[in-house]
This record gives structure tokens, sequence and C-alpha cells, in this order.
């Protein structure tokens, strides 16, 4: 239970992190394939924020355990950040 709850908050903070200099390079460059990075940050954001309070109340892990939902939320990351290498 530790484990799991030191890597959810390490997701979390390096998700946000990554989210907030992704949203910088953007006003920087305004090149359109940082928004979609920025935007598959924001969505690991999220999923940590619901695996960490998942952690805290119980009745919540159910909810945030490996079910369809968040491994379709995976993909759609996934397909987010492969978007965002592809638009050259």
């Amino acid at each position: 239970m530790l484990l799991e709850s030191l890597l959810a908050a390490a997701g979390f903070g390096l998700s946000l992190v990554l989210t907030l200099l992704s949203v910088l390079a953007y006003r920087r460059t305004r090149q359109r394939r940082l928004l979609l990075v920025s935007g598959a940050f924001l969505l690991f954001a999220a999923r940590g924020a619901l695996l960490l309070a998942g952690l805290f109340a119980p009745g919540l892990w159910a909810a945030a355990a490996p079910s369809a939902p968040f491994l379709a939320l995976d993909l759609l990351i996934m397909l987010l950040l492969y978007a965002s290498v592809a638009a050259t």
C-alpha cells in the first residue's frame, strides 16, 4: 500500500510539472503539437488524482482500479502523444 501511494503521488506530481512545462513551451513557440502533449499530461494528472483519491478513500479504489475506463484513458493518452509526434 505504501509503494502504491508513493508511485501514485510521484506520477501525479510529475504529470503536473510536465503539464506546466509543456504549456509554457506552447506559449513560447505556439506549436500546436505542444497543446496535444499538454492535454496528454493533463490526462495523466487526472488519472493520478483519481488513483490518489482511491488510495485514501477505500470506496473509490474499486473505481480507480485498472478497468475498461482506465485502460481507455491510457489509450487516449498514448494516442495524443503519438499525434503530437506525428503532427510535424
